[in-house]
């Protein structure tokens, strides 16, 4: 059977107000940029605008998004608007979630929440927790993920906010779904469809008719769940909704392979996994991947089935999803074995088995199971509660009795709440520390791996300065001296020796001026003595126009100086990016851009050539700047296309 359960089938419902947007979406933020550059807008504006892009660019284009939102940000820190400051790393928690960086939206939606429970704005803290809830999904941390849900599905139902109720429940029922009780991912369901029936809310039913057809497909259903598949489809593409179109095509894809319609199957997915690598959903892109290795496995097709296997484990891999790796190795060994490798496919399960001894267990279930239960009990007493008001005041000695009973009743759930509570708190801790000592061995190991990235790193700018100090000093100093000494010769010689002295000396002139090209290139004197700004006007000045090439400069909110580390670091990555240009690009313009955003140092090189190919894409050059970036616990951003060339941002932390 196709595997079809993960921690999260959609983003659902992360912020409640920017689905209704999306219809004409393009048009949309053409009008909004132009509106963002009218010189008379007023502050407050000017603040909407930037938060209204920042939504829209949210899985469209990730960087702009944070840009917008960045700006919004800062703009509502010296305006001092703390709600506008909160709405800014809610939706910056958003996109970062959408890139796969779920540490960093986890502190940006922990931050937000900090913000709304000092504005006792209830709506948006559920929004937060329901948020980080979602990101413990995905960390596979389902413990906290519960937690996170209830609290936040508690506050919906104070304020009688349907949405939110709905976007709760559903939540709750897609996690359940992932731990495969079926049955309570239903009820989760029905009183999610019973909440949004209060509000019209088309978003809402297709997620609830991609949830039903998920769990009928678990349930054997392949028929209900393709039907189901293809109506909460249709209304994602009616309400051009297009980053939750893969999840149904998916379940669609899903469903025709168990009937029995695999060409069909395998192009559905194939448009599910094109979708998804457009806003890059990692685990979701495993899940698939997975889906068409299971596929071609039945058609025993098993080195395209392998193919496809190993591209899952690299997406399930990239953001640690723990049970998609697990049965991606479980996949692998069986392929290995079909294949005849039969020491790799016991390497492989027992990787499989390192995996799946990770996941939740029975044990886990059972505090899951515990953390509802205490939920509900709750939810009861506090009902239990307004009766016994209601009544009090209709007899007061009746309410004395009440208030007698409701004490002894409070004593009672407070020591049993007390030992519950005992028993959690021992429960927590022993899997904090668990999860602690896991962390502590993954960091040491990725520690140990940037540390040597940066050891050859520093090791090589120590050498070339080395030999950039060597070449100028001695070999440069050398070579003046012997010019000095033809000149001094020359004039003792005949006429007839003049030329070939001449020639000579020429020659001594070139080699003396490619000593001084190849010192400046091994380590500019501009990058050491005036900083990154200087030497990149340089680097740029010598490099493009001999090639024909016309560029553009900008520089802006930099500070004097930066670490050295990150200044050689930054220049390094600008000209690998501009030896790519001159190599492969066909450009004749490019756009440099330099800036600090907040705590990151921002380069962005843009090209009009012929795009990035696949190659290219993948030489050493590249990976040159990737091993930097990572030593530097930055990031790096490449966008080609074929008709408007290359983009590639890159941030480092200062």
């Amino acid at each position: 059977m196709l595997n079809r359960k993960k921690p999260w089938l959609l983003f659902l419902l992360l912020w409640t107000h920017l689905f209704p947007l999306y219809g004409q979406l393009s048009y949309q933020i053409d009008t909004l940029q132009d509106r963002l550059q009218e010189p008379s807008l007023s502050d407050s504006a000017r603040l909407s605008l930037q938060m209204r892009l920042g939504e829209l660019l949210s899985f469209q284009n990730p960087d702009s998004s944070l840009l917008y939102l960045d700006s919004a940000y800062q703009l509502s820190q010296r305006i001092n608007d703390p709600s506008s400051i909160a709405k800014s790393l809610l939706l910056s928690a958003i996109t970062y979630e959408g890139i796969s960086d779920y540490d960093t939206a986890l502190v940006l939606n922990r931050e937000a929440y900090d913000v709304y429970l000092g504005l006792q704005d209830t709506i948006f803290m559920a929004d937060a927790l329901g948020n980080i809830g979602l990101v413990y999904e995905s960390l596979g941390d389902r413990e906290e993920a519960l937690r996170n849900h209830l609290e936040a599905l508690r506050l919906y139902e104070s304020q009688t906010d349907y949405l939110g109720m709905g976007k709760a429940n559903n939540n709750l029922g897609i996690l359940y779904k992932t731990m495969g009780d079926l049955e309570k991912a239903s009820d989760y369901y029905e009183k999610a469809a019973e909440a949004f029936a209060h509000r019209d809310f088309p978003f809402g039913v297709g997620a609830l008719l991609n949830n039903a057809a998920n769990v009928q497909y678990e349930a054997g259903e392949y028929e209900a769940a393709l039907q189901n598949g293809r109506k909460s489809l249709r209304i994602f593409i009616e309400q051009n909704i297009e980053q939750y179109q893969p999840s149904s095509l998916a379940v669609v894809g899903a469903s025709l392979f168990q009937l029995g319609q695999l060409a069909d199957a395998a192009d559905t997915l194939k448009v599910a996994v094109s979708l998804h690598e457009k806003y890059g959903n990692q685990k979701e892109l495993a899940i698939v991947y997975d889906q068409l290795a299971e596929l071609e496995q039945s058609r025993g097709d098993y080195p395209v089935a392998k193919q496809y296997a190993e591209q899952a484990l690299e997406n399930a891999l990239s953001v640690n999803s723990k049970d998609e790796i697990a049965k991606v190795y479980k996949r692998l060994s069986a392929l290995e074995k079909q294949l005849g490798e039969f020491e790799v496919a016991l390497a492989y399960f027992e990787l499989h088995k390192v995996y799946g001894d990770s996941l939740l267990n029975e044990k886990n279930l059972e505090i899951l199971e515990r953390l509802e239960t205490q939920f509900e009990t709750e939810q009861k007493e506090k009902q239990l509660a307004k009766q016994d008001l209601k009544l009090a005041n209709q007899d007061l000695e009746l309410a004395n009795q009440e208030a007698s009973l409701q004490r002894q009743r409070i004593q009672m759930g407070s020591l049993g709440g007390g030992m519950i509570l005992l028993v959690l708190l021992g429960l927590i801790y022993y899997n904090q520390s668990r999860n602690r000592q896991k962390r502590i061995l993954q960091e040491a190991v990725i520690t140990e791996q940037e540390r040597g990235l940066e050891a050859v790193f520093v090791a090589t700018e120590d050498e070339r300065k080395r030999i950039a100090k060597d070449l100028h000093d001695g070999v440069g100093q050398q070579l003046t001296a012997l010019k000095r000494g033809f000149e001094e010769l020359s004039k003792e010689l005949v006429m007839e020796q003049q030329e070939q002295v001449n020639r000579l000396q020429g020659l001594l002139d070139e080699t003396a001026h490619d000593t001084r090209e190849i010192s400046h290139r091994m380590m500019p004197r501009a990058l050491t003595e005036l900083g990154l700004v200087p030497a990149i006007e340089d680097t740029l000045n010598k490099a493009l126009p001999p090639s024909s090439i016309q560029f553009e400069f900008e520089y802006f909110n930099l500070e004097t100086r930066y670490d050295e580390r990150k200044e050689v670091a930054v220049f390094r990555i600008l000209q690998e990016l501009v030896n790519n240009i001159i190599k492969h690009s066909g450009a004749n313009h490019v756009n440099v851009q330099l800036y600090q955003s907040q705590r990151n140092l921002i380069l962005v090189v843009e090209d009009n050539g012929q795009g990035m190919r696949k190659a290219s894409a993948d030489g050493i050059g590249i990976l040159n700047i990737k091993n930097r970036i990572n030593t530097l616990h930055g990031r790096v951003n490449l966008e080609a296309t074929e008709d408007s060339g290359t983009t590639a941002t890159v941030s480092v932390p200062v």
